[in-house]
């Protein structure tokens, strides 16, 4: 079974067109993926690593995450002590708001903000 080229491109024949442009103008680039849990800048700079750990483990947080629920602790992932999440090592600065700012997310019914953030 042969697949048609165009079965996810748009039935206008202006914007297939257009599609196609610009599928052509980059068919044939690396898939550099936002979801892909890796640096895009490993991509291009193809750096070596010290451990496997460096690159299948520390980068990936659902891979830390079953490890660390089964036990293993943060410095044999290679991650360090620390590894609380940033507002945890922040002292708290948060105080229930989205920002150290004190700001509020939308729609959260309140504009209070605080003018500091202590730790």
């Amino acid at each position: 079974m042969t697949l048609h080229p165009d079965r996810l491109l748009p039935p206008d024949p202006a914007t297939r067109k257009l599609a196609r442009d610009l599928h052509a103008a980059v068919a044939d680039l690396p898939i550099i993926s936002p979801h892909g849990h890796t640096d895009p800048r490993w991509w291009g700079e193809n750096p070596a690593f010290s451990d496997p750990a460096q690159l299948f483990v520390t980068p990936d947080h659902y891979v830390t995450r079953m490890l660390t629920s089964q036990g293993v602790p943060f410095e044999a992932m290679g991650i360090g002590a620390d590894a609380r999440p940033i507002r945890a090592r922040s002292g708290g600065c948060s105080r229930g708001t989205s920002t150290c700012s004190g700001a509020r997310p939308r729609g959260s019914g309140s504009s209070t903000r605080s003018k500091t953030c202590s730790t």
